[in-house]
């Protein structure tokens, strides 16, 4: 029976040891101009214990517990922007489909709170979106299954429109699952109902 255990580890094409290395926790605010359409969106991430323990010895060179603008460009560098390859984890869908977009990073910030790594970082768009006029979904979370990504408990900010004008919603987006079609990822629904 013990063979047959390993046998079939080997042979699945999604290994049973896999599993997240890095928690998150995060949120978005999405920036509106006076047409009431999606220019940018800023992004809060907060790490786990263990993976802020990693970022933090290996840049806070003075361990004075804050990250100073010479090691921001450091945790820039060697933690974030090999994350572009992967979209910052950030997965957008009009209608339903996949839209593409030229994502350009305007703004980055690390910083060290309550021991852990928080960064915060904005994505202009190359084209607006328009959550009043089509279903607009971003979910933020790792397609690889690498990073676990959880909404903090106020996961979603509108900034250039009334809080009651772009209500959101979470729910589990069974049309785009990823890791093998094992995981539904959780998805935020912007402007709109159901």
């Amino acid at each position: 029976m013990k063979k047959i255990l390993i046998l079939l580890m080997v042979l699945s094409p999604v290994s049973l040891r896999a599993h997240p290395h890095v928690w998150i926790d995060a949120s978005i605010k999405v920036h509106f101009n006076d047409k009431k359409q999606i220019m940018s969106i800023t992004e809060v991430w907060e790490f786990d214990d263990m993976f802020s323990l990693a970022v933090i010895k290996a840049n806070d060179k003075n361990n004075d517990k804050k990250f100073d603008e010479k090691e921001v460009v450091s945790v820039k560098k060697s933690y974030f922007l090999n994350l572009r390859n992967y979209g910052f984890y950030t997965n957008i869908f009009v209608d339903g489909k996949e839209f593409p977009l030229s994502m350009s990073l305007t703004d980055f910030s690390a910083e060290i709170v309550d021991e852990k790594v928080v960064y915060v970082f904005t994505i202009a768009f190359s084209k607006p979106l328009e959550p009043f006029a089509r279903k607009v979904d971003i979910g933020i979370y790792d397609s690889q299954y690498y990073a676990d990504i959880f909404y903090s408990e106020d996961p979603f900010f509108a900034e250039g429109v009334k809080a009651e004008e772009c209500p959101y919603y979470i729910f589990e987006d069974k049309k785009h699952p990823t890791y093998f079609g094992l995981v539904n990822p959780k998805t935020i629904r912007l402007c709109g109902k159901p």
